[in-house]
């Protein structure tokens, strides 16, 4: 019976060591940090799309305003040349020419009318002006967005690479330890059995 001893550890040994090896034990989290990034990750990515469909958003906002803003510049513009035409047109008539130049009063409220239709057309072209510095004011704001979100977009894929090799370093962590438990396993079994000669 002790002759056979030697034997029966090696392979009670080799079998404690099979199902070792064979069978893993449910670990502990470890890849809790990896999940918990990976919802970072994610969270990220759904405000990038957040912040993608709101710029959107405005611009289509702006493009609809823009619009607005050219059919109302088109219409004053037309209505003012119109109506600068039309008092032009008036002021060169030999009865209104008579008529000023006979009645002070009326000569004095038609310069106020001729005045008004100058101020209201410098007045169109300041606000005209001021929107088109918005406009650029706001291409920049749309631009420096597109490269916040491009920098996010980045970041993410650069994170998710990174999430990659950590993983890829643990599995090959964790086949380094059970190849070094087999082996340990194996030397001792080998250090009994040569012992026992």
């Amino acid at each position: 019976m002790f002759k056979y001893l030697p034997w029966i550890i090696v392979a009670v040994l080799l079998i404690l060591l099979a199902i070792g090896i064979l069978t893993r034990p449910d670990s502990p989290d470890t890849n809790g940090y990896v999940k918990e990034y990976e919802a970072a990750i994610s969270k990220r990515d759904d405000q990038i799309k957040a912040k993608t469909a709101q710029v959107e958003r405005l611009v289509l906002e702006v493009e609809k305003r823009d619009s607005m803003h050219a059919e109302n510049e088109r219409r004053l513009k037309t209505a003012l040349n119109a109506k600068s035409k039309e008092v032009d047109r008036l002021l060169k008539n030999p009865i209104v020419i008579a008529v000023r130049e006979s009645t002070p009063e009326i000569d004095s409220l038609i310069t106020d009318l001729q005045y008004k239709i100058d101020f209201q057309s410098s007045y169109i072209q300041e606000l005209d002006s001021a929107y088109t510095g918005l406009r650029v004011d706001f291409d920049k704001l749309k631009n420096n967005f597109d490269e916040q979100i491009k920098l996010y977009q980045e970041n993410f894929e650069a994170q998710k690479l990174i999430n990659e090799s950590d993983r890829k370093q643990l599995r090959k962590v964790r086949r380094q330890l059970r190849v070094m438990k087999a082996v340990a396993i194996l030397g001792t079994v080998g250090g009994i059995f040569l012992g026992s000669r």
